[in-house]
């Protein structure tokens, strides 16, 4: 899990004291509003992040408080803070702040000021933000043929490339990519769009040339990384024997004689398991 906070914010919010004296008793009365305002935090998350919880943070200071008090997102907090509001599963917020002051005998002296303000600083405004970012999809066990290790087959056959996966965090697969390379080559896509976990793939039209292939999981928010599979070669057939001789070349009927030559080499996924003499 991860967390973020916003920048930190100040906000002044005034109230207004009012003095008013009876004409008929001579006493002074004093009434105070409620002064208003807010502050408006925001935090940029990553694409498909989720958000597990989230909470807003402010100090008070300065003013006279009525009954000692401030309100925060209409709740009653005392004291300079910080004061923690839980806002709930959120990556923006406006807070809704206030303040009412009471009647403070050094603002004035001699006759009483008709109305006169106080302020309340509402500083170091933060939302905190905890929240889990979306992560890559994973491939694994990629196969030919249910093998890890290199394959064979006719020029042209197909052979089933086959694979494992799993979504990522809050990223979930959407589709697979298969990159094919050619002896070597760059990969380049050989199908797109796949939402099954096998796909058919051909050797090489040409005998002992090879593919080599690789899978990739697309989800929304990042892609997972390649996977290769083993090599893939075509057939290709052992050597024809070269050098036969025979010897004695002239005999008497019914006699022996010894054939010989040089050895074939095997060929791509081939060897030599025997030779067939044949007489005319």
């Amino acid at each position: 899990m991860a967390s973020i906070s916003s920048a930190a914010q100040s906000v002044d919010v005034s109230s207004k004291i009012t003095v008013v004296m009876d004409p008929e008793s001579y006493y002074y009365t004093r009434s105070s509003n409620t002064g208003t305002g807010s502050v408006t935090c925001s935090v940029s998350l990553p694409a498909g992040s989720s958000i597990s919880s989230s909470a807003f943070t402010c100090n008070t200071s300065g003013g006279t408080l009525y009954g000692g008090t401030t309100m925060i997102n209409n709740t009653t907090y005392s004291g300079a803070g910080p004061h923690t509001v839980q806002t709930g599963s959120v990556s923006s917020v406006t807070i809704p702040l206030s303040f009412k002051s009471s009647y403070d005998p050094s603002a004035y002296t001699g006759n009483p000021k008709s109305s006169y303000t106080q302020t309340r600083t509402f500083s170091n405004c933060i939302l905190t933000v905890n929240y889990t970012p979306p992560s890559a999809p994973t491939v694994s066990d990629v196969r030919l043929g249910n093998s890890t290790g290199t394959q064979y087959a006719g020029a042209g056959a197909g052979v089933t490339l086959s694979w494992s996966a799993s979504n990522g965090t809050n990223n979930a697969i959407s589709s697979y990519t298969i990159q094919r390379s050619a002896n070597g080559a760059a990969f380049s896509d050989l199908a797109t769009g796949i939402t099954s976990g096998s796909y058919t793939v051909y050797a090489h039209a040409s005998a002992g040339q090879y593919y080599q292939y690789r899978v990739i999981a697309l989800a929304p928010y990042g892609n997972s990384a390649s996977v290769t599979s083993s090599l893939l070669y075509s057939y290709s057939a052992v050597s024809v024997p070269s050098g036969v001789s025979i010897s004695p070349n002239k005999v008497f009927p019914n006699a022996s004689v010894t054939l010989s030559w040089s050895a074939s080499s095997g060929g791509t996924g081939t060897s030599v398991t025997g030779y067939n003499v044949l007489q005319n």
